[in-house]
Order: structure tokens, then C-alpha cells, then sequence
């Protein structure tokens, strides 16, 4: 049975905020942490959704794609709340996200054009970080949806798509692997500056030979 929000946009804003002691409201903690939990939830009906219909796109343009699905997990949302300020929690794009693995650049785009014609998912926005990587050297296609579909109880809930080539992959997986070991958010542009040149560089690299 999936689990349906509870709660209004507005509240869940502000149990964000209380969470990360950015306001005092009158929620309690345990009541905060509840809303919170309940919103986090809720996303996985969505998700499961656009990801069933990414299998059946992603499998027609690479038979050798891989996929994942994951809810975001509270500490990551705790954490992002905190680094930006302007942001709300019922406003977070990336809470349910789903990530699918391609051959090559040619497939990332070519599935992206596939996904595009999706109705059941309204697109929200695109992030082109191929044509215009991130500072760290990051590399994918990013497109935030939002449900539209029949089950109206989930109307408005974002889904994140990423899509990437594999060596793209492995780049991204190295630099959470090095983050881990060393205790750096290395993965969001923070940590020794050695280390966020090398993987800038070692990205350039790997773009100059998945491009040539």
C-alpha cells in the first residue's frame, strides 16, 4: 500500500525548517520528524511509476542500461536543507530520484528525447551538465518531473532523472568513494582542494576520450 502525503505544502516547508533549527515553530521534534517521514515516503509511488517507464525507454536504446531507484535519506536532506538556505522541503526536486546508466553519450541524449514524450509526468526543468559541466568536473543529464498523472493524491510530487554514460558513472562513483574514506563532501564541491582539482581534471580527460 503506498502511502499518501498527510500533510499541506506550507507545514511541511516549515517542519523542514524546525528540523534544521532555521525556525521555531510550534511542532514538536517528533512531530517535525513525522511530517518529514511522511513527505519522504509519499514519493514512492511516483517514483516507482516513471521508473517502470524508464526501463521499458531505457531498455529500446541500450540493451546494456542500467537503472536504480532510491528515496533520499533523511540525513541527506538535512544536510542539503542546511546548505541552502532558500531552500524548502516541500520544495526539494530530488527526494525520489531514479539514475539510469548508458553506453554513450549518442544514448544519454537519445533517451532523454524518449523520456520527453512521457505523459503521465509534466517536466519541470533540465540540467544539461554534458553541454555545461558542474565546477567538480560533474557530467549527466538531469530533468526534474512532476506527477500529473491518475492517482490525484500525488499530484505535484518531483521526481529527479539522471542520466549518464558509464565512464561518466564511474567517475561520479569514484569521487563518492574518495569522499567517504576521507570524511569530504567532496561529491558537492567541498574538501581539499587537491583533490577536487584531480577529479576536475581527470573528468576533462575522460570527456576528451568519450568524445573522440
Amino acid at each position: 500500500m503506498w502511502i499518501k502525503p498527510e500533510y499541506p505544502k506550507k507545514r511541511v516547508g516549515k517542519a523542514g525548517e524546525y528540523l534544521i533549527g532555521r525556525r521555531e515553530n510550534k511542532e514538536s521534534l517528533d512531530e517535525s520528524i513525522m511530517i518529514l517521514n511522511n513527505w519522504r515516503s509519499a514519493h514512492a509511488f511516483p517514483l516507482n511509476s516513471i521508473q517502470n517507464s524508464l526501463r521499458h525507454r531505457a531498455k529500446k536504446v541500450d540493451k546494456n542500461y542500467l537503472i536504480t531507484q532510491r528515496l533520499k535519506r533523511i540525513s541527506s536532506i538535512e544536510n542539503k536543507l542546511k546548505r541552502f538556505p532558500e531552500m524548502k522541503l516541500n520544495r526539494m526536486q530530488d527526494i525520489g530520484g531514479c539514475r539510469v546508466i548508458l553506453s554513450n553519450n549518442s544514448m544519454v541524449y537519445s533517451l532523454k528525447n524518449d523520456i520527453l514524450k512521457t505523459q503521465s509526468f509534466e517536466m519541470v526543468r533540465e540540467y544539461d551538465y554534458l553541454q555545461s559541466p558542474k565546477e567538480s568536473g560533474y557530467r549527466g543529464i538531469h530533468l526534474i518531473f512532476k506527477y500529473c498523472g491518475k492517482c490525484k493524491d500525488f499530484k505535484g510530487l518531483k521526481i529527479e532523472i539522471q542520466i549518464r554514460s558509464k565512464i561518466q558513472h564511474y567517475w561520479a562513483t569514484a569521487v563518492e568513494i574518495v569522499g567517504t574514506f576521507t570524511n569530504q563532501q567532496l561529491k558537492a564541491g567541498f574538501g581539499n582542494e587537491e583533490w577536487l582539482v584531480f577529479f576536475k581534471l581527470v573528468s576533462e580527460l575522460l570527456d576528451d576520450f568519450e568524445n573522440d
